[in-house]
């Protein structure tokens, strides 16, 4: 998953998905999984940064270079808002918390049979939570 604003107009915002398809010294080749640039390769350089002594409290600066990716063997419901996805895997520890979020943890797959979901111990079903008050307002 790219996990900063790299560039717009290629596709490569925080959060889309990545897959790894190539390694270069100097690059990483990446097919673009999710969004308006999908089923597109691009490459990524690494982003470089420094951090200065007075804002680390470290007496030396750092310069730090690093991908701008990390591993995504899961998402959080928000992140996955938006995304289609060819299997989904869920697991509720408690009840969704948010109006619509179980819609939108079931509806990021095309059928039923790529739904997987597995309920925390004494769960026996997931209930929707919707709090009529703070959808209305009362006169």
């Amino acid at each position: 998953m790219c996990i900063r604003n790299v560039d717009v107009t290629r596709g490569l915002i925080n959060g889309t998905m990545l897959e790894l398809i190539g390694i270069g010294r100097r690059f990483l080749q990446v097919r673009i999984m999710s969004g308006s640039q999908a089923g597109n390769t691009d490459l990524l350089t690494p982003c470089m940064f420094g951090i200065t002594s007075e804002a680390s409290g470290l007496p030396f600066a750092i310069t730090r270079r690093q991908y701008p990716i990390i591993l995504a063997y899961c998402l959080s419901v928000h992140k996955a808002q938006g995304q289609s996805l060819a299997m989904v895997g869920l697991i509720f520890e408690t009840d969704p918390f948010a109006h619509g979020q179980l819609y939108v943890a079931l509806s990021r797959v095309a059928n039923w049979a790529c739904v997987r979901v597995v309920l925390a111990q004494g769960m026996i079903s997931i209930i929707n939570l919707v709090y009529q008050h703070l959808l209305y307002k009362s006169p």
